[in-house]
């Protein structure tokens, strides 16, 4: 770190106006840029004229204490003595600019910042991105056209072009394949490879009615582009029988799909996962196209399939999915910092080993349907909660296994309202309670006519009694209201399940973050003050990566307790002062911190 010295720097602000600096014994010019003592004492009042005259008044003191008061002038010749001048003003205030610009770690508390935070670099504090884009080459191999002389094969390596177009033909390699694509990779044909298969794009891709895949292993896609990444009428798979494969997709910018990403296989062994993440908005399908990200096998064996966007997740026409016709499916996970929006033809449905997890920063609506298929919970958490008249979010009961099942739960929270013109439902389950469900609204709760919030029945089994039925649970720190229609009921069984509808409650949702911008947090060592009785004036910070979150500036005054900065100013800094900055950073950008700025004021 610079030297205390070289980080502060003083300023004197006299009060002293221009027009008084003749009674200081100095003209502008001539004033110096040090702090000027306050005089110790004014200038004397002027002698009265003929016919009276008054005293002049005490001159400013200029970085001290206020100057006494002129004395009264002597009385003239035929006049009365002047009356005494007015007391100067007092000096200004010390002012003292605090400047951090991250040379070394002198002044920083890393054991209290993020652990990923780097002081390495010059005169800025670095944080790398949790996840990194593949580097997209140096095209020293040209670029490559494929289609006019028929289909290509590629031996098994690594190769950096200019740009790949496939049209109406077949490229392909009997091995691992790297492609490292400077610009735009186009593909209306079929890119394939026996092995994995791993495509990095500087430019645009677009996958217009073709097929990129692995036959046999993994596939990975990542666009450096904030271009829209297009899939429409195409696909793209991993993990053909007998081996088990997963596909990667990052994008820089949004992500429109039209078609579809999948890992699949034909039963012999657990399917990959399929992982789909975007800086920007992710949409699934159009008004003639289906959107699909779809992955059977167990959550444990990384299948199942998940979805990461900084901005909004739409599906109007499409589906995430793990099931598989063939395999258990895994559960499937959204994330999304916008608003997560399935109209009349999205869905979300997990298969018999997993559960629905769903995080959104803004609404979550839905008018289509989420399920799991008996082996796991619904869960929903977002600012705001609306489900349409075709909402349906429910769970299918789990086999009978001759004990009693586990039950499950329909779990939907939010800090906001909660609106169903749809309906919620919990699963059956083989003699041990029915699945149950559960809301709650930190604001209103709302059910439209011809709703139905239904617990989930118990069932005997083929070795056990019927147990109670599933309860439902619906709770509001605001209103709850509900039409005469709608329908509110325990799941039925030996004993049918609770109810529990109650608004006004003293219920608090936290919110939920998505998690998808993750924060980097740097906060200072203790940091003295120049002065006691030291008043903050102003704080400020400047990172180099803007984003549409905006970064928090805290100020301890004392040391241990933030607050905003803005909340701070005013406040006495004591020595021992720390600040602390929280910036976003997203799943591909790094946080760049370059300085800190505090402004004081010190008698």
């Amino acid at each position: 770190m610079r030297s205390p010295a070289s980080r502060f720097e003083v300023r004197w602000l006299p009060l002293v106006v221009s027009s008084l600096l003749p009674l200081l014994g100095c003209d502008e010019e001539s004033r110096s840029k040090e702090p000027i003592p306050g005089n110790d004492a004014a200038a004397e009042g002027s002698v009265g004229g003929t016919g009276g005259g008054s005293g002049a008044g005490g001159a400013s003191g200029a970085g001290g204490s206020a100057g006494a008061s002129g004395s009264a002038g002597a009385a003239g010749a035929g006049g009365s003595a002047g009356a005494a001048g007015a007391s100067g003003s007092a000096g200004a205030a010390n002012t003292v600019t605090f400047v951090e610009e991250f040379v070394g770690t002198g002044d920083l508390d890393l054991a209290a910042s993020t652990s990923t935070v780097d002081v390495s670099g010059p005169g800025r504090v670095h944080a790398p991105p949790p996840f990194t884009l593949g580097d997209p080459g140096d095209g020293s191999d040209g670029a490559l056209n494929v289609g006019l002389s028929g289909d290509v094969e590629l031996p098994a390596g690594e190769y950096q072009y200019t740009s790949v177009t496939v049209e109406d033909a077949n490229l392909y390699s009997m091995g691992d394949l790297t492609l490292h694509v400077q610009g735009d990779l186009v593909v209306n044909g079929a890119l394939e490879a026996s092995g994995a298969l791993t495509i990095y794009v500087g430019g645009q891709v677009r996958l217009i009615n073709g097929v990129v895949q692995s036959w046999t292993s993994s596939l990975t896609l990542h666009q450096r582009s904030r271009l829209p990444l297009v899939v429409s009428g195409g696909y793209s798979t991993a993990g053909f029988a007998p081996y088990s494969g997963s596909v990667e997709v990052f994008a820089m910018g949004p992500i429109d799909l039209a078609g579809g990403f999948w890992s699949d296989d034909a039963g012999t062994g657990p399917s990959g996962g399929v992982v789909v993440r975007a800086a920007d908005t992710i949409t699934m399908g159009d008004s003639t196209l289906i959107g699909i990200l779809r992955s059977g096998g167990s959550p444990s064996a990384g299948g199942g399939v998940a979805a990461y966007t900084e901005r909004d997740l739409l599906i109007p026409n499409g589906y995430l999915s793990g099931e598989n016709a063939t395999v258990a499916g895994g559960e499937v996970v959204a994330r999304a910092e916008g608003d997560i929006t399935l109209g009349a033809d999205g869905a979300m449905f997990a298969g018999v080993d997993g559960a629905v997890d769903v995080v959104a920063g803004g609404t979550f609506s839905l008018d289509d349907f989420v399920f799991t298929d008996g082996g796991g919970s619904v869960t929903v958490r977002a600012a705001a909660i609306a489900l349409g008249s075709g909402a349906s979010v429910f769970h299918y009961g789990a086999a009978d296994t001759g004990s009693p099942g586990v039950p499950q739960l329909v779990d939907l929270a939010t800090p906001g309202d909660f609106s169903l013109a749809g309906e919620l439902a919990g699963g059956p389950t083989f003699c041990g309670p029915g699945g149950s469900v559960e809301v709650r609204a930190g604001g209103a709760l709302s059910l439209a006519a011809q709703s139905r919030v239904v617990g989930g029945g118990s069932v005997a089994g083929s070795a056990c009694s019927a147990g109670v039925g599933g309860a439902v649970t619906l709770l509001a720190a605001g209103a709850y209201t509900a039409d005469a229609t709608a329908v509110v009921q325990g799941g039925a069984g030996a004993t049918p399940g609770a109810v529990t509808a109650l608004g006004g409650q003293p219920l608090t949702v936290p919110p939920s973050p998505p998690g998808v911008v993750t924060w980097t947090t740097v906060t200072s060592a203790a940091l003295p003050v120049q002065a006691a009785g030291a008043v903050l004036q102003s704080a400020s910070a400047t990172w180099l990566v803007e984003r549409r979150e905006p970064g928090v500036l805290e100020i301890a005054l004392d040391g241990a307790t933030w607050q905003p900065a803005a909340t701070a100013v005013g406040g006495t800094l004591a020595n021992g002062w720390r600040y602390r900055v929280r910036l976003p950073t997203g799943q591909f950008e790094s946080a760049e911190l370059d300085r800190v700025t505090v402004v004081y004021t010190v008698p």
